[in-house]
């Protein structure tokens, strides 16, 4: 069987493209915070083929320039490595001269704070502007260094359905009498479909004094009944101080988050999932679990569905599994410039067992939906393509002698 020599070849096709994005710099009036507030967009640059998909949403706090940028510019490197996983649209919160009061929680003992007034901006004001001018998904990731951190974590115990996924770097946890650190040990989450990562260097004031809280949080989290649903990372960096655990952390964890979010569940996940009479029905429900976390449906895509999902069931010399998570995805990905992978896989599958009419049948429609994509193609690619389907034809009448 020649299943396993495509998944080779599918990467031939599978292009990298690095895009120049858009910075858009805008303003939102706000009449909660009675404020003119500053935003930074980066508009990622889409393919054509893909000008229609929504995008994910993240909220960078003290987004200026240089944050927003940084922030954008390592997850359109993910992405440009495998734009399978969806697009990233960045919005920079620019916090100027007010950072006290945006970010910390009201205390009778200090005069600034109105973390919950800047919460209600967020929810109220500045996600629907956004959600009404860009093409987004529900799903929003919020990034927060120091006290922006530290505004997360509020955000976290206080008003979780705000985010889906959080990014706090160097948060201080310990101010106000520790006062996050008691919110969530209140909050005693028994689920909480989240994923967390939290990073603290070790050198020099203010990260030391901040480290405390990291530790307390980190054992909050060791000493409590496990959170279902909860992922949490918390990265305690060497020889790295409060400014510099920014950049150290941003690969980090952008690894993690698309790790989390949209990696593949391991063999032996797959493998309990193939062992079910419909392997369909069990990826089907693995994914619709999965919208609780990210906030709407994912599914992966055709190459991922045939790398780890077709690969998967051929190997394990399993042909009507191969037929039945092939048909779910040619449905999945209708429109799909490379949804003709999948038919072959289903023409292996039928040649397998030995249904050389089912075969040649699936050979027909694997060029059908390659020749309605046409236009997706470059001259190049679209003829490797066809002489693809072609070989496999051959094989498949030979065998069938």
């Amino acid at each position: 069987m020649k299943l396993f020599l495509l998944l080779i070849l599918i990467f031939a096709l599978n292009s990298i493209g690095f895009g120049q994005q858009i910075i858009v710099r805008d303003t939102v009036k706000s009449e909660i915070l009675r404020q003119i507030r500053h935003i930074n967009v980066v508009v990622p640059a889409l393919p054509s083929r893909q000008s229609d998909c929504k995008m994910n949403v993240v909220y960078v706090l003290d987004g200026d320039d240089a944050f927003v940028n940084l922030v954008a510019a390592h997850l359109a490197f993910v992405r440009d490595m495998d734009n399978e996983i969806p697009a990233f649209l960045v919005v920079g919160v620019v916090s100027e001269n007010t950072r006290m009061d945006d970010f910390m929680v009201g205390d009778p003992d200090r005069e600034t704070g109105r973390a919950q007034k800047f919460l209600s901006f967020m929810s109220d004001e500045l996600f629907p502007y956004i959600e009404s001018r860009y093409n987004v998904t529900r799903h929003r990731l919020g990034v927060g260094h120091s006290l922006g951190g530290s505004l997360l974590m509020h955000a976290l115990c206080d008003r979780d359905s705000l985010f889906n996924a959080y990014m706090m770097f160097s948060p201080n946890l310990v101010y106000s009498k520790n006062r996050l650190l008691e919110d969530f040990k209140a909050k005693a989450p028994v689920k909480l479909d989240k994923f967390v990562y939290l990073s603290i260097g070790d050198t020099g004031e203010p990260e030391t004094g901040y480290l405390k809280g990291i530790r307390r949080f980190d054992s909050l989290l060791l000493n409590s009944p496990g959170i279902k649903g909860f992922e949490a990372h918390i990265d305690y960096l060497t020889e790295v101080g409060h400014m510099e655990s920014l950049p150290v952390s941003l690969g980090r964890s952008v690894k993690e988050y698309i790790r989390y979010s949209y990696g593949t569940p391991g063999e032996d996940v797959r493998m309990a999932m193939l062992a079910e009479d419909d392997f369909a029905k069990a990826f089907s429900k693995y994914y619709n679990d999965r919208q609780e976390y990210l906030g709407y449906r994912y599914y992966p895509g055709v190459y991922n569905l045939y790398n780890h999902w077709i690969v998967l069931a051929g190997m394990n010399g399993q042909p009507r599994k191969i037929l039945q998570i092939a048909d779910l995805a040619i449905k999945i990905h209708e429109g799909d410039s490379h949804r003709y992978i999948l038919y072959l896989g289903k023409a292996q599958a039928y040649d397998d067992m030995n249904d050389t009419e089912s075969a040649l049948k699936a050979c027909e429609d694997a060029m059908k939906s390659l020749q309605a994509e046409h236009d997706q193609y470059d001259k190049e690619d679209y003829k490797y393509a066809e002489e693809e389907i072609n070989e496999l034809i051959s094989e498949i009448k030979q065998a069938g002698h």
